[in-house]
């Protein structure tokens, strides 16, 4: 299964169809990456330097491909300039969530050894509310709903999804909430932050995965870099 996918079908967890009130949605900037693998939002008003230790994981493949930042770009990475999202979503639905780009501290030969480590995605959907808040209020009682069949990772998240903290996004403060997968026996494995930045009528969502509570940091340092 492509790695770069797991933005997709972990946020399918959600399950929540989300209707926007605005009539209109505007295209959206994917954004530019700079030969030095510096990224630039016009649309969304951020941009920051790419880790240059990490990978870019490149989705265009049948298996991703995880690109050495350290090494200067010298193609046009993001593809297709500005995308049009749709004004109602399902997040069961692939075609409805728009990936913008993810950055790994995977290599390849660590997903294939079962050896995963943290990684860093952006994704736009269109917002039910209008609010980030009240958008992973609604998100937060739907994977309730359908973690009723599976007691153990509803225990787990039991306190993941009644509370919502704040995470640094550049100068911008927005709220996440997290989500602690579990393996066939129950047992925890893994945790990513989904985490919402409002732009009206739709949201940047910025998902983090982490196996330890230093590659968390490592991210959350990152994202503290971003000039908005």
């Amino acid at each position: 299964m492509k790695s770069i996918l797991t933005i997709f079908l972990l946020l399918s967890l959600l399950m929540i169809s989300c209707n926007s009130k605005s009539s209109e949605i505007p295209e959206i900037s994917k954004g530019k990456i700079d030969q030095k693998w510096y990224y630039e939002n016009e649309t969304m008003k951020f941009k920051f330097q790419l880790p240059r230790n990490w990978n870019f994981a490149d989705s265009k493949h049948p298996m991703t491909n995880y690109i050495p930042m350290n090494q200067d770009l010298t193609q046009d990475i993001l593809g297709t300039d500005r995308i049009k999202i749709e004004k109602t979503f399902n997040l069961m639905d692939e075609s409805s969530i728009y990936q913008l780009f993810s950055v790994s501290k995977n290599r390849t030969e660590d997903i294939r050894t079962g050896n995963r480590k943290g990684d860093l995605g952006f994704a736009v959907v269109s917002s039910q509310t209008g609010n980030a808040d009240e958008d992973i209020t609604a998100a937060q009682k739907e994977i309730q709903k359908q973690l009723k069949d599976s007691p153990e990772a509803l225990k787990i998240n039991e306190k993941n999804l009644s509370s919502t903290e704040i995470l640094l996004f550049g100068k911008d403060k927005i709220p996440y909430f997290k989500f602690t997968h579990t393996d066939i026996s129950g047992n925890p494995a893994g945790n990513r932050l989904y985490a919402f930045k409002n732009y009206g009528n739709y949201n940047l969502i910025v998902l983090i995965t982490y196996f330890s509570e230093n590659e968390l940091d490592e991210i959350k340092d990152v994202l503290k870099t971003i000039e908005n």
